[in-house]
């Protein structure tokens, strides 16, 4: 059962919260170190429709390929949720993500 956030320091809460922009930054700016940082050796990534990946390499070699056939994106994180359980801190939070691809000179779509 997850106790009140407040049980997290103020220290805690930041680097936390500034982990999920850092993820964000690191995606949009195709920074493969910076992205694996983000990530615990252990980290499982889950999205609706790709099979569960484990460990920031894979993790990171996921999102590259998502990202590679893409002109540019933007990932924005809001409403950031911490929960604290007896295994650890939870985080959830919102994503928008508008991914730009060209598809012929003039035309692009946006996804």
């Amino acid at each position: 059962m997850p106790r009140h956030e407040t049980a997290l320091t103020t220290n805690d809460r930041i680097e936390t919260l500034s982990l999920t922009s850092r993820y964000a930054h690191a995606l949009d700016r195709r920074t493969r170190d910076r992205l694996e940082s983000a990530f615990l050796p252990d980290a499982i990534m889950e999205f609706v429709g790709i099979p569960a990946t484990t460990g920031p390499t894979e993790i990171v070699g996921v999102c590259a390929g998502a990202l590679a056939p893409l002109e540019s994106s933007q990932h924005l994180a809001s409403s950031p949720l911490l929960e604290v359980t007896e295994d650890g801190v939870t985080v959830s939070s919102h994503f928008h993500a508008p991914h730009v691809r060209n598809e012929a000179p003039g035309l692009f779509t946006v996804a």
